[in-house]
Parts: structure tokens; sequence; C-alpha cells
């Protein structure tokens, strides 16, 4: 039988041509692909014929053919296919492709305006922990699948169109107390600016990023320009936020009474016999102007009356919370013709925080340009910059006792505030109050960011295609720290001040070769081969000085002017590389088979010798089970069902730079030699030449479902993660010149399970009501720390350790968390209470609390060991297990 022999050529909705299309004779095996030209040739054996011409993200055509011998086919681009592409490591794919457990996040980019971070975008995801404080500016805290590290970072990491980034990249240091901040990793990118986000959870998705994807990666493409016209949008938004108090405080007069009862003359006060007031006497006495005397219970100037210490009114300092106002402001512009496409957009942000020197200023530019040079060649580039002035206070680190944090300050202190104009103040132990924080404190930092990237994709033939990315992230920032006189750090330095510099620049080269065929009958492959390089180079300074003249206060330590104390700069520089080897392999056998595997081969600066280099393997299938005969027609309408099964192996090596060897700084004391301060050398660290890598293995089972033309989509995904030689931080001994040292060991395993589900209850033209909802557990469990066996509390024995300390007092710090072996990692321990001792309790006869008597209005401790005396013996674990519960409905 004769063939009949057509040519034709594919070209999309720009007449530019799509190299790789799919053209298949309708009812047989017969196909052939379009070469780099859009061209192809295949031969029917009869006519007519249909040929179905298919390409991704594209509508398919069906094209009958009768005595046509060459034809040209127009696709238009599908809304709905494209929505389907979901952005994979070095790479996409169709949804229907996916093996491993990806979840993507649908932005609606007009509801988006007054929020600041892309992170809380993220907010209700299944699997996902969102944790902020709510200070303007702040990092934004993001766990998925739990807690995989004891001491590296639990951060994910972040991939913006190819530049790899941190979440929580450390940031500047504040030299008062050695505590360094964190910015969000994204901050450059405004989420408006978005258009897809891609969360990859389970290690076969995220071995492709080897050591750095153990936490989970989130991959954010930005918005680019489309074929037409110029469009302009410009979005306003205000926010509105309030302080949201914990907890009642007295009133004043409240208190006044309080202390007047508290302190008077009495056998059976609860305050001791020198502590207590003459009859008819109390600490705080009224005035007739309605002020209040502060009074000494002593006479020391010997004229028959008790002692004034100052003059003070009535304060309610937890009104001193504001309402906070904010507002966003973005313009963007697109457009672009056959060949380029752009994208700008520039934006402001003001945001006020609940404190009055509490701000968020940030401005930011943002351009994407993409071009055709032929079918052959496409390049782009992205730039954008981000400029931003921060104010904080303090409050948010792990030590935050009323001298360093103006939230619990606000609650601690007395409601009353000295008057000076009336009576100056006789005792400076009083002068410290919560004013300090308002008018005598500076935390600013400020920034300048540039986030660039440029890519080069060249389609060497219809197989083969050749990417390029070139990014880079580069900060520069400065901390200004001013503690006046009105606070407790400065009151007795005469003001301290403290500047900080960051600067950082992060750049990697990615480079991959795509392998991708003409599907072989039932077969379809690809294969993908990389190299990755990844450098940071990290600059840190400060300075600190204090004693400062009263001018140089008024100027807030600014360019030390003033200060008889300046200290010697310190620097600190941290470079760190990554070389990578990666590939991927897929492979898929009727369209409904599919097998996807992937290895990285990573060497990092941070180890040495034999543990320098790591290899991360993963493997996942897919069964699409509803393309199957025996469900393709059936009544049952499902469109589909997928079951998938994944494991894969990553590493984790976000801890500090040059831990393998010592290293030494120049120390803030120095060292006296003959009445001269000279400069001095510290060791900062103990060597750990046998440091390696964290490696964690995780196996995923899932499944994904949908019912009546989509409207109904549910997903289950089930996991188990086990952590093994963790990057943890050992006690040891102080003879050995420092009291710890970052070794290898431990293990933690996680377990858990996400749902969610989006259906459409109603959707027609007129009204669509969508309810959405996500669930998530997660169980997680240190299985070996390595250590020996001890005592905590009335809970019994364990091998584990304590928590970091927190400061309770200004001269007590106590650990509120523990991790212990079989347990989950950083549970909270303390001890159990029962509400408030009363003199009923006494009468009954409370236990003692460290052998002292318990007084009336302090907290009712439960005595665990029952031994009558409240000591360490007694605390107990206070928190287990966390479960998140999203639950959204949305109704247009």
């Amino acid at each position: 039988m004769a063939q009949t022999t057509i040519k034709g050529k594919v070209i999309d909705d720009t007449k530019f041509p799509l190299p790789g299309a799919s053209i298949i004779v309708k009812g047989t095996n017969t196909g052939q692909s379009t070469d780099f030209d859009g061209l192809f040739t295949i031969n029917i054996d009869k006519t007519p014929a249909t040929l179905i011409i298919s390409y991704l993200g594209y509508t398919t055509q069906e094209v009958i053919i009768t005595n046509q011998r060459n034809i040209t086919v127009e696709l238009k681009p599908d809304s709905q296919q494209l929505e389907e592409i979901v952005v994979i490591g070095y790479g996409s794919s169709t949804k229907s492709d996916v093996t491993a457990a990806i979840t993507t996040v649908k932005l609606d980019t007009d509801k988006k305006g007054g929020i600041a971070t892309v992170e809380s975008v993220l907010k209700g995801t299944s699997g996902l922990n969102v944790l902020s404080n709510g200070e303007p500016g702040s990092a934004v805290s993001i766990n998925i699948r739990g807690i995989s590290s004891l001491s590296g970072s639990n951060q994910p990491l972040y991939v913006i169109d190819g530049i790899v980034m941190d979440s929580s990249e450390e940031f500047l240091t504040d030299p008062t107390n050695f505590q360094t901040n964190s910015k969000s990793g994204v901050g450059g990118v405004a989420p408006e600016d978005i258009e897809s986000i891609q969360v990859l959870k389970d290690a076969s998705a995220t071995a492709i990023y080897g050591s750095l994807g153990a936490n989970g990666v989130i991959l954010i493409t930005t918005r680019s320009g489309k074929k037409g016209a110029p469009k302009f949008k410009f979005s306003t938004s205000t926010t509105v936020g309030k302080a949201v108090l914990p907890y009642n405080v007295l009133s004043t007069e409240k208190f006044v009474s309080f202390m007047a009862e508290k302190y008077k003359e009495d056998p059976n006060s609860i305050a001791g016999p020198e502590y207590q007031y003459p009859v008819g006497r109390s600490p705080f006495e009224i005035r007739p102007d309605g002020l209040y005397n502060f009074i000494s219970r002593n006479d020391d100037d010997n004229d028959g009356n008790l002692d004034l210490i100052g003059v003070y009114e009535a304060r309610d300092w937890p009104s001193l919370f504001r309402t906070s106002f904010s507002s966003n402001n973005r313009l963007n512009v697109s457009g672009g013709s056959d060949k380029t496409k752009y994208y700008a957009s520039v934006g402001y942000l003001q945001s006020e925080g609940i404190i009055s020197n509490i701000y968020l200023n940030k401005f930011d530019f943002n351009v994407n340009l993409n071009h055709r040079i032929n079918s052959k060649l496409e390049i782009g580039a992205k730039l954008s910059f981000t400029n931003s002035e921060n104010s904080i206070t303090g409050g948010s680190g792990a030590n935050a006792n009323e001298t360093n944090s103006v939230y619990r300050h606000l609650y601690n202190e007395f409601p009353l505030e000295i008057r000076e104009s009336i009576a100056p103040l006789q005792d400076e132990g009083f002068r410290i109050s919560p004013r300090g924080w308002f008018n005598d404190y500076d935390n600013i930092s400020e920034e300048n960011r540039f986030i660039g990237n440029l890519s080069l994709k060249y389609r060497i033939s219809n197989s083969f295609t050749y990417d390029l990315k070139i990014g880079g992230d580069k900060r520069k920032a400065n901390l200004d720290v001013w503690q006046g006189i009105g606070t407790n750090s400065g009151s007795n330095r005469d003001g301290r001040y403290a500047f900080s510099e960051l600067d950082r620049l992060t750049y990697n080269i990615d480079q991959t070769l795509l392998f991708r065929p003409k599907t072989k009958g039932n077969h379809r492959y690809s294969l993908l081969a990389g190299v990755v390089y990844t450098n940071t180079d990290s600059e840190k300074s400060y300075t600190r000085a204090s004693n400062y003249s009263v001018a140089g206060q008024l100027n807030r330590g600014r360019d030390f002017f003033g200060a008889s104390i300046i200290e010697d700069t310190v620097f600190n520089y941290g470079p760190e590389k990554l070389l990578s080897f990666l590939g991927r392999g897929t492979y898929a056998f009727k369209n409904r088979y599919k097998v996807s595997g992937s290895l990285r081969y990573d060497g990092s600066s941070k180890f040495v010798g034999k543990n320098r280099f790591g290899l991360f393997p993963a493997i996942s299938f897919a069964w699409e089970m509803h393309k199957e005969p025996f469900l393709v027609d059936n009544k049952l309408n499902i469109n589909e069902l997928k079951f998938r099964f994944g494991y894969g192996e990553t590493g984790n090596q976000r801890v500090g730079n040059n831990l393998t060897a010592v290293n030494y700084r120049i120390s803030p004391e120095g060292y006296a030699s003959n009445g001269i301060l000279l400069q001095a050398f510290e060791k900062t660290n103990i060597a750990s030449t046998d440091l390696t890598w964290e490696t964690q293995k995780q196996f995923n089972l899932g499944l994904d479902f949908k019912m009546f033309d989509s409207r109904l989509n549910v997903t289950v995904d089930a996991y188990d993660k086990t952590s093994d030689d963790l990057l943890n931080t050992l006690s040891i001994g102080g003879s050995s010149g420092d009291d710890s040292i970052v070794i290898n060991q431990g293990s933690i395993k996680n377990k858990g399970v996400e749902f969610s589900v989006n259906g459409d209850i109603v959707k027609n033209e007129n009204f669509n009501w969508n309810l959405y909802g996500t669930y998530s557990f997660n169980t997680v469990k240190i299985e070996n720390l390595g250590l020996e066996e001890g005592q905590f509390g009335s809970e019994g024995s364990f091998v584990g350790y304590f928590g970091r300390p927190i400061q309770v007092t200004s001269t007590n710090t106590v650990p509120t968390n523990v991790y212990l072996e079989g347990q989950a990692p950083g549970l909270l321990f303390g001890f159990a209470t029962d509400g408030i001792l009363t003199a009923a309790d006494i009468a009954a006869g409370s236990p003692t609390i460290n052998g002292d008597a318990a007084q009336e209005g302090f907290y009712k401790i439960i005595d665990k060991n029952n031994d009558g005396n409240i000591t360490n013996e007694d605390k107990v674990i206070m928190v287990t297990q966390i479960q998140i519960l999203h639950f959204l409905s949305e109704q247009i």
C-alpha cells in the first residue's frame, strides 16, 4: 500500500517554531517529533487521516489530512496546562510526571498587599510550621517535616530563579550581647513579584540539592513579561496592628495598696522584720497633688522622718503599646514582543511595630528580561535591589529578662514613674524604667542588597539542551546599637555604643545538560547531568565604646564622639565553597508507570580529608492508576489516582566555617602589661578534624486523588525520616582551653502524616465557593546522643542534656528545655504549678521551697516527689508533641 508523506511546521502564537512537538497519527502508533526549526515529516497509510499535534503547555490540536502535503500548525498556550507545569530541582516537569512529595503554593497576588516576607505566604501549607515573633523585618522560621538537627540549622533552602539562598541567613552581630540577628534570606523578593512556589518536602525531591536540601527546598519563580503592549498595575494596602496583652497587671491604686499590706508591721507579714514599715506608713504614700512619695523605711539623716527616695506619678506601662499602621505600595509594568519580554516593579513598604521605636522601611526594585535570539538560543537576566532600614528593640533574644527585654520590663515594672522635676531621685537603683527602651535605646540596621541572575539556554540538537545560570547575592549592611543611661546596660557605663558591619557576597555557577529524546512507542525517558559551584565570602566586624560625655550621649554614641573607651575593632572572615556534580534520570512506561532517580556528589570547604565529599542518592516511583484500562471508562468520575513512593538521602553542613582548625580572634578585653592595655588574641574553638556531614535518610509514601472534573482534590503523604551523625556541640572540661567542641554525635527520627483537601463546593459563572484544609502531624524522637545517663527532675534517669539557659533575673540563668533520648528535642522543662498560694494553703502546710518557707502570693508548685521540699528534683516535662491543623474557607 502506497504511503503519503506529509511535511509540516509547528509554531507558537508568536510564529516561533516549537522544537520537540509531538505529531501522532490518530488511532495508530505512528508518530514523530519536530526538529529545532519546528519541522517534521510523517508518513500516513491512507487519507483522510487525523494528525494529533501536542506540546507541553499548549492546547492540543487535531488536523484532518485529505489532499494536503504541507501544513503549518499554530498552537495556542493552554493556561490550564501551564498551571500543571511544576518547577523541580534544575528543571521542570508536568505535574503528572512528578513522583515525589512536592506541594505547589498558588498565589493570588491581588491579596498579598501588606505581606512583608515571602515566608508568610507559606502559612497553611501542609507539612510546614511557620513561626515569627511579629516584629517588622524579623526572620520567619520555617520547619518542613519536623526538626532534623540539634545544633545545625533546621531552615529550608530557598532557590529563587536559580539563585541558591539560605532561608535565614546569618546577619549582623549585636556586639553588646554577641547574638547574631537573622534576617529573611529571601528578603530581596516581594511576594507580589512571585509567579509560583514549589515546596520540595521529601528526600527523593531534595536529594538533587545534596547537602543543601536536608531541611527541604522552596523553589520560587518570579514573574516575567508576556507578549503585548505595556500593562501597568498599581496596588496599595494598609494594615492595622494592635498588641494582644498576655495578662492584666495591677492598677497603680491596687499596687500601692498591695505594697502597704505586704510591708506593714505585722509578725504574720510575708515580709521579714527588716523590710517592714512602721505602723501607719507604707512604701508609697499618696500626696495632696495625686502623686506618690516613695519612701524608705530608714531615717538616715536623723530628722525624725523616713527618707524620701523620690516622687512618682501613676503609670500604666502596658498602655505604651501603640496601634501600628503599615502601608505597602507597588507599581509594576510588563509586556513584550515576539522575541523580548520584560517585567519590572518598584515598591515601598512602611511597617510599624507596636513599640514606638520599632519599624521597617523598605524600598525595592526588580526587573526581569528574557530574549529569544533564534530558535536555538535564549538568554535572560534578572536584577533586584533592596534598601531597608529596620529598627528593633530588646526582647527577642533567648535571655529575655527585664534588663534586656522591653516586653518583660513593661509588665514587671511597678506601675509608677519618677517625676524628678519635683524632687531628685535619691537612690540610683530605682532610676531604670521601661521609658529607657523608648527614649534611650537604638538597634537600627541598614542594608543594601543586590540579587542578580544571568541565564542562557542553548538547544544543541533536537534532544540536547544546555543550560547556564550565573547568580549572585550581594549584601552590605551596618548596625548601630545605643544603650543610654536610661537603660540597664548603659547606666553604669555612662552610655554604651556598638557598631557592626557585614559585607557578604554569594554566587553560584550552574551548568546542566539535558538529554530528552523523542518518545519511542511506550517508552519515554530523559537524562540530566550538571556541575554546580557555589562560593560565599563573608566579612564581619564590630567595635564597641562606652563612658560617654554628655555631648556624646546626646549624639547617641554615633561616630564614637565623646567616648573615653573605644575598643579595638574585631574582624571575622568566613569563606565557604561548595563544588557539586549531579545527575538525574526519568523513565515512563505507557505514560502511567514512572520512575525518577538522582545522584549528587558534594565537596565542602567545611570538612577536610576523606570527609570533604559526600554522595547523596534518591529514587522514586509513581503509578497513575487512573490511566489503567479498567478505570479509564469508569463511572466514578475519577480524574486522578496516583500512588507515589520515594527514598532519598541528603546531608547537612550548616555549621560554622573552619571548625576543623583552631581559630583565633582579637580579644575585645586585651591584656595589661606594666599598666598598658595591649592587644591580645584568644582561641575561639577546638579543632574537630573528623567533622563530617549529617546524613538524612527519608522514605515517603503518597497518594494524589481527584474526582468530579477535578473539583475535589486530595493529597496524602506519610514519611519516615532519620538523621544520623548529628552536628552537635559537646560540652567539655575547661582545662582543654575551651568549654565545647562541635562533633558528629547522635540521631533523630521524624515520622508524620500530611493531608490536604481542596474542593469547589459551588462553581459557576456567578458564584464560586472553595473549601481548603490541611492537616499535619509529626512525631520527633531523639534516638541516640552518645552521652552518659543522668537525673532529670521527677522524670527520672535519662541519657540527655540541658538546653541553652535563659536569664530569669539579672543574676540567675536557668535551662528551660531538655534533650533526652527517646523524647522529642527541646522539650520544655520546669515546675508544674496549680495556681497561686493562699493563706489557707500555707496554714495547711505547703512544701518549703529550697528549704525556705513558702509565701502567700507565690506560685503553688507541685511537690512531685512528695518530700515536702520544692527542689530541681520536682521539675517535669511540660510539652510533648505538636500537631498543626490549618483549615481555611473562602467564598467569592
